[in-house]
């Protein structure tokens, strides 16, 4: 048996594997591709061989969740699908790197990718394929909360399918929709599209797809302040997931059920539901469930009054999310690394693509998309502050060096006293208008060196450089002042508000990791907000001990 005839046998092996075990899937095709190493001047005989052992090798490492891996193993069989000019299969590997670059939030290059295989599928003219990458495009704009970009590719995909039988792909689409629609205020079709996403999905039988859309639907209901038909939707889509055996569906199910009952003062069912939920997000690894089930235990508890398993919910949602911001750091750069070898491979791609005005003047138009997306990846939408990730990116740069060359460095956080009663008494849009002004209040009153960020929701946090505590109160003082003493003009109203601020501190000769410094700040807040709120807390060890 010749190595081509060898590794085509051992690829079905792998592939029978790939669905009932890819851990061991894997540890085959990197058999395959070392013997192949091995055997170096004979590799373009069997190309087409080895280019299925790297695609095999990638849907098995995104099975187990090893992202990176998967990109790496989808890059090496697109370069080697791409010099034997496969166009169906080159779809299918831009399809999945697209996916993992999603997962890895590389919104930009994710698109990109999906682009490129949006315009395989248009000159393949298969229409499964076409909408099925439209919605992946229209998809990750709804991730972005860039609703309106979303709705051509959206529409495109439905047009598409409404003559053919592609259901699957259909209700997806539909999905999407629903929640693009529910965040344009177009509320009526938002129902529509999610009642025809789950009618198709319970014709075809898939309880997976019906306990999705229902939790779309759930959150469409809630956009029309209809709560107690937003609990039925997320009651059935919780009882679809737990008859399917539909782990995420579940977990996902639990937490929007605990959050309207923590809206509802049901403290005690909102803990047994949002308990279930960080349980089976634990179960299967997903960390971001896992921390924003923390997030809505610490605000149950804080609503409740037991600030103590606030905090303590709190300081694990802090430890995760610090740890979960670490590791898609270092895929992202790593996911960054792997599409640069693309590079080569692309080029004869790109002269071709090149030939007319209109193919350049549409990847200038890419490229502007793609530096509004590297725009959005650092600041917040609504406040044009820094977002979260990317201040404690730059404020670790500034801990580093503040260690390195010994000099104070001090943490503001600051939280809008009872804003959720502006949310329900003038709406969210009030509610946005007064974010917006507290943001431009607080960059107003730092100096240019300060970092300035939103935290979450209504919190926003600020490092100040060479600041001690003294000063750092000073400044907060300054702060509260400037945003309590004025009030808040918006298109509708008048609001007057209020906010608490914790200060933390590093002084010279500490060495304080970022995580422990929120968390110092953290609780200055916490006791801010126990003393009466609209006042200014220190960081102190009696807070500690207290």
């Amino acid at each position: 048996m010749d190595f081509s005839t060898k590794i085509q046998t051992l690829n079905l092996q792998a592939l029978e594997l790939q669905q009932t075990n890819p851990a061991n899937a894997v540890i085959m095709c990197r058999e395959i591709i070392d013997q192949a190493l091995q055997l170096n001047a004979e590799v373009p005989e069997f190309e087409d061989q080895l280019a299925q052992t790297y695609a095999i090798l990638g849907e098995s490492e995104h099975a187990l969740g090893n992202l990176s891996n998967a990109l790496e193993a989808y890059t090496h069989s697109l370069t080697l699908i791409e010099e034997i000019n496969d166009p169906a299969q080159t779809y299918k590997l831009l399809a999945n790197i697209g996916n993992v670059q999603g997962r890895l939030t590389n919104y930009a290059d994710s698109l990109e990718t999906r682009f490129r295989a949006l315009d395989i599928a248009s000159a393949l003219n298969d229409p499964h394929c076409e909408a099925e990458i439209l919605n992946a495009i229209g998809y990750t704009y709804v991730v972005l909360e860039q609703y309106s970009e979303a709705m051509p590719y959206l529409k495109r995909g439905l047009k598409l399918l409404q003559d053919h039988e592609h259901k699957n792909v259909l209700s997806y689409i539909l999905d999407s929709l629903c929640n693009a629609c529910q965040n344009l205020g177009e509320h009526e079709k938002a129902l529509e599209y999610g009642r025809r996403a789950y009618n198709l999905s319970k014709e075809l039988g898939d309880k997976t797809c019906q306990a999705t859309h229902l939790i779309s639907l759930g959150k469409a209901y809630l956009k029309i302040d209809n709560a107690p038909e937003a609990m039925r939707q997320f009651q059935a889509a919780l009882d679809t997931a737990k008859a399917d055996k539909y782990i995420p569906g579940a977990s996902l199910a639990h937490y929007h059920i605990g959050l309207l009952l923590t809206d509802w003062q049901q403290y005690k069912q909102s803990q047994e539901h949002l308990g279930a939920a960080l349980h089976l997000a634990e179960e299967i690894d997903s960390k971001h469930m896992i921390f924003q089930c923390h997030l809505a235990l610490a605000e149950m508890y804080k609503q409740s009054g037991n600030y103590k398993l606030a905090l303590m919910h709190h300081e694990q949602f802090h430890a995760i999310k610090e740890n979960v911001f670490d590791t898609e750091s270092r895929n992202q750069i790593h996911s960054i690394e792997v599409i640069h070898q693309l590079e080569a491979a692309r080029k004869d791609a790109e002269i071709y693509r090149l030939r007319n005005v209109e193919l350049t003047e549409e990847i200038e138009r890419r490229k502007q998309a793609e530096e509004g997306l590297k725009r959005a990846a650092i600041l917040d939408p609504l406040t044009s502050l820094y977002n979260r990730r990317y201040f404690i990116a730059q404020a670790k740069k500034e801990l580093t060096r503040s260690i390195r060359y010994p000099h104070p460095v001090a943490l503001l956080m600051l939280d809008i006293d009872h804003f959720k009663a502006v949310n329900d008494q003038y709406g969210h849009l009030v509610g946005d208008e007064v974010l917006i002004e507290i943001a431009n209040r607080i960059r107003r009153s730092l100096r240019k060196v300060d970092i300035p960020g939103r935290y979450g929701g209504e919190e926003f946090v600020v490092l100040l450089p060479e600041t001690d505590l003294a000063e750092a109160c000073q400044a907060a003082e300054r702060l509260r002042f400037s945003i309590t003493t004025k009030p808040t003009n918006t298109s509708r109203l008048t609001v007057l508000v209020t906010v608490s601020i914790g200060v933390a501190s590093m002084l010279t000769g500490e060495s304080l990791t970022m995580n422990e410094l929120i968390e110092r700040a953290d609780l200055a807040l916490y006791h801010a907000k126990q003393n009466g709120r609209n006042r200014v807390e220190a960081y102190s060890e009696e807070l500690q001990r207290g």
